[in-house]
């Protein structure tokens, strides 16, 4: 009946288990057969997209969503990623950017905020989209050489850390970025 079909299931569970109130409240994500999954106990598909590659979830305590990155099928340099809002099942896409990648999506712990990277075929860089203003804005950008990963934000939610590969493509440092502020590297392998 109702709940046989894999969205109503998936409302049910996130209206279930992602606003119960309690902090403590554990989501397992995982990606099994393209399609992106919640467990408790058991398995649902959120998503039913047979044409395009999933992954990389990550919940955001703060504002109760979910976003992940999706792609065509066995495209590394296109892809985009998509927010999730378990009340409706929606997807609204946060990036649409043919040839670019964006990755490597991370929440500030105090707003609703997400910092992700890109790669373009040309460049590498670091920016923030804002859920409060529905915007995007770049932090940071470096030759395609310099690919920057992994952004991570403070505990205060106003300074980034990211990891950007050396010039030279062996090694990496790491990198304080601040919006409208000049960049510090922290290391210097």
């Amino acid at each position: 009946a109702f709940l046989d079909q894999p969205l109503m299931q998936a409302r049910a569970l996130s209206d279930r288990y992602m606003f119960d109130g309690d902090p403590a409240t554990v989501f397992d994500t995982f990606v099994r057969n393209r399609d992106m999954r919640i467990s408790d106990g058991a398995v649902v598909s959120l998503t039913q997209t047979p044409d395009r590659e999933e992954s990389w979830p990550y919940w955001s305590e703060l504002s109760r969503r979910l976003v992940f990155r999706a792609g065509p099928l066995n495209e590394r340099d296109d892809s985009d990623l998509i927010l999730w809002l378990p009340r409706t099942g929606e997807e609204v896409p946060i990036t649409r950017t043919p040839q670019r990648s964006e990755r490597w999506q991370q929440w500030s712990p105090t707003r609703e905020r997400l910092a992700f990277t890109f790669l373009s075929p040309r460049s590498s860089g670091v920016a923030i989209f804002d859920l409060q203003v529905d915007g995007t804005r770049l932090v940071a950008r470096a030759p395609r050489s310099q690919t920057y990963s992994h952004p991570t934000f403070s505990p205060d939610g106003e300074t980034l850390v990211a990891v950007r590969r050396r010039e030279e493509g062996r090694g990496s440092n790491l990198w304080v970025l601040q919006e409208g502020a000049s960049h510090v590297r922290l290391t210097d392998d």
